[in-house]
């Protein structure tokens, strides 16, 4: 398996020191199988991840992936003190996970 393939299934594959991988798997999608072909893909994703973190690559979709759920947030709770909505803090956070993040979720 590939840093892509497993991406669009939602599985998070980070390099960990010794390069050991750090792997977040979905509930739904979290079978022994699946374990099974990322375990036999590991010195493939090592290779790609390290190939990444040599352009920078990762790093961004580090931050985009960290920071999609906070701009998200931000967007569905945008209200002033008041309790109004804030409209152009909705608008910014919408215009962040569209335009800059890519957020298509």
């Amino acid at each position: 398996m590939t840093l892509q393939e497993l991406n669009k299934k939602g599985v998070h594959v980070s390099l960990a020191e010794d390069d050991r991988l750090r792997i977040s798997v979905p509930r739904d999608i979290d079978t022994p199988e699946l374990k099974e072909k990322i375990k036999d893909s590991k010195d493939a994703l090592v290779a790609e991840i390290k190939d990444q973190l040599s352009k920078g690559d990762a790093l961004l979709e580090i931050w985009r992936r960290d920071s999609i759920p906070e701009w998200r947030s931000i967007r569905d709770e945008s209200v002033k003190d008041d309790g109004s909505p804030d409209l152009n803090r909705r608008a910014y956070a919408i215009w962040m996970l569209e335009e800059v993040l890519h957020d298509i979720g």
